[in-house]
């Protein structure tokens, strides 16, 4: 937000409020669905609950479309000490269940229509893409 030259007030609300949610000793999944439970969270106006009902919503909802595929999906926050970016990651049995997973959603229908609607909105911006497997 910074970068793109938001008004220095706006950075510093999103900052703190992404700042609570790290900190909150639940998932701000289970507030989502209870929008006055968002706004009893000081600092948290009209803006800051929308947005974060969009972004949970659309962690979610992906999440059903992906885990449809094959994949078990993750979604962390950083904690004390982070950057305020939120982690998806997405975990495969093998390399074959991954192919068969980036497969299914290149012609699914219910993707093409998850990505064509948040392609309008704010939605998060892929940062890194890593690989590996497990070793022990």
């Amino acid at each position: 937000m910074q970068a793109k030259g938001e008004n220095v007030f706006k950075v510093r609300a999103y900052s703190r409020a992404s700042d609570v949610i790290r900190s909150l000793p639940y998932p701000v999944s289970e507030l989502v669905e209870e929008p006055d439970r968002l706004r009893e969270i000081p600092g948290f106006g009209e803006a800051i609950v929308g947005k974060v009902q969009e972004l949970v919503s659309n962690f979610m909802t992906a999440k059903t479309i992906i885990e449809s595929t094959g994949a078990r999906v993750e979604i962390y926050s950083e904690g004390t000490g982070g950057n305020g970016k939120f982690h998806y990651v997405l975990l495969y049995d093998n390399w074959t269940k991954m192919g068969a997973s980036y497969a299914a959603l290149g012609t699914s229908p219910e993707w093409a229509a998850f990505q064509a609607s948040i392609a309008q909105g704010n939605s998060g911006k892929l940062i890194s893409s890593h690989s590996g497997q497990v070793i022990n």
